[in-house]
Parts: C-alpha cells; structure tokens; sequence
C-alpha cells in the first residue's frame, strides 16, 4: 500500500464515521423519553465522532502528529479536538 492509499483510506473512514455519528444523532432526535439504549446510542455517536480527531499511524507511520485538512475543518466548524478527547475520555 502506497503512502497515497493510506492517505485516501483514513479520508474515506473519517467521513464514514462523521456519516455514521450524524445518522446516530438524527435518530435520537426522534426519541422523546430517555432511556438506557438513547444513551448508549449517544455514547457511540460521540465515538464516531471522535475518530477522525484521533491519530492513525500506518505501515508508512506518516501520521504521528500530523493534523489533517479535514481535522482542521472540523476543529474550525464545530469543537476543538482536545475538548472532544476530554469529554470522551470522562465518560469512560
């Protein structure tokens, strides 16, 4: 695998997980009363979330470090990556 694939693979996983942690947040807008499974489901939508913020070394270990230009969009558009890391890592 080339340095490029890599680089296109963590691409096309980070929106995955944005896609699946949107889907997650849509659905639970719809339940009304809390329950159990609302907030396990709420938990996993901010680990979806969380995952393009995390760091990701390959076979090529070019990532270490690194912020990505999709990382800084997200950091500019909606929480910073450190705020994120705290707040997941306080439920756990």
């Amino acid at each position: 695998m080339t340095p490029a694939d890599e680089d296109f693979i963590h691409y096309v996983d980070c929106i995955d997980s944005l896609n699946r942690a949107w889907s997650i947040l849509q659905d639970l807008g719809s339940v009304e009363r809390p329950s159990a499974v609302r907030a396990a489901a709420f938990l996993f939508a901010l680990v979806e979330y969380a995952k393009p913020y995390t760091r990701s070394v390959g076979v090529h270990g070019r990532r270490k470090g690194v912020i990505t230009l999709i990382e800084r969009t997200l950091e500019q558009m909606y929480v910073k990556r450190d705020e994120l890391l705290q707040a997941l890592h306080a439920k756990t």
